[in-house]
């Protein structure tokens, strides 16, 4: 045991949950929610069917259906009971759970000044903007509660503009 008192799981603990989970039966109807920044805390919504076509390509045919939960059988708490009732209301027997977030930073380059004195050349970056974007998700099976499969990505851009108009700051 650790010392505040919680159970140590092994290697032969996540592969005995692993192995007694087993197939989903039958034909595979995947509910999808995205969990947003609410008030207060997180809340779940409804997916848009832009993203919804996206998940649905990026399954490749892996899945019978896959369906957007409607905001009406989402309750304004993002605890999971309340979500496996609602995938299992549109007659889902898995539950995608997903959120994302992004952070945007600009930074002034001091320097940009000199693009005035460079003739029609402009050299030195105006502004650099950095965006980081993270997803995660979870696989949920709607009838057990198991979790079948997490999946996360990240992605950073940076962008230098070097014109002369941005060399004003943000």
């Amino acid at each position: 045991e650790k010392p505040s008192g919680e159970t140590k799981v092994s290697e032969e603990d996540i592969q005995l949950a692993l192995q007694a989970a087993g197939p989903l039966e039958g034909p595979v109807r995947v509910a999808v929610v995205e969990i947003v920044p609410g008030y207060p805390g997180y809340r779940p919504t409804s997916v848009s069917p832009e993203h919804l076509d996206a998940f649905r390509a990026s399954l490749g045919g892996a899945a019978d259906s896959v369906q957007a939960v409607t905001q009406m059988f989402l309750h304004q708490s993002a605890d999971l009971p309340a979500l496996r009732y609602a995938a299992a209301r549109i007659g889902a027997n898995s539950l995608f759970v997903f959120g994302r977030g992004r952070n945007t930073g600009t930074y002034f380059n001091n320097w940009s000044h000199l693009n005035w004195l460079i003739l029609p050349v402009f050299v030195v970056p105006g502004k650099t903007v950095e965006v980081y974007a993270a997803a995660e998700g979870a696989f949920i099976d709607v009838a057990t509660s198991r979790v079948r499969a997490v999946a996360s990505a990240a992605v950073r851009l940076d962008s230098a503009i070097t014109t002369a108009s941005s060399s004003r700051r943000p």
